[in-house]
């Protein structure tokens, strides 16, 4: 991400960095969405709840394997083994 030291910008750009930090403000060029501006706070709540919806995944898929593995008769160590082995056999 670039960066842009606050105090290289202009009066209109400070006002739309203060206007950002409670909400997005959104860049048109005519009728076209070009960009937005938001917080960083905002930027961090984003990257939190990625990180979030990563690790359910995570864990729903574990629980995935583990059921498989069940059905097949082993353990979920066991079928990982088996496909990592099955998957250098091409």
């Amino acid at each position: 991400m670039a960066t842009l030291p606050q105090s290289e910008l202009g009066e209109a750009a400070s006002r739309l960095l203060r206007t950002a930090d409670d909400q997005a403000v959104m860049i048109t060029d005519g009728d076209r969405e070009v960009g937005a501006l938001v917080s960083m706070k905002y930027i961090d709540r984003v990257r939190q709840m990625a990180v979030q919806r990563i690790q359910e995944i995570s864990v729903e898929a574990g629980r995935r394997v583990d059921a498989h593995a069940v059905e097949l008769g082993f353990s979920s160590e066991e079928l990982v083994e088996r496909l990592l082995r099955d998957s250098n056999e091409f």
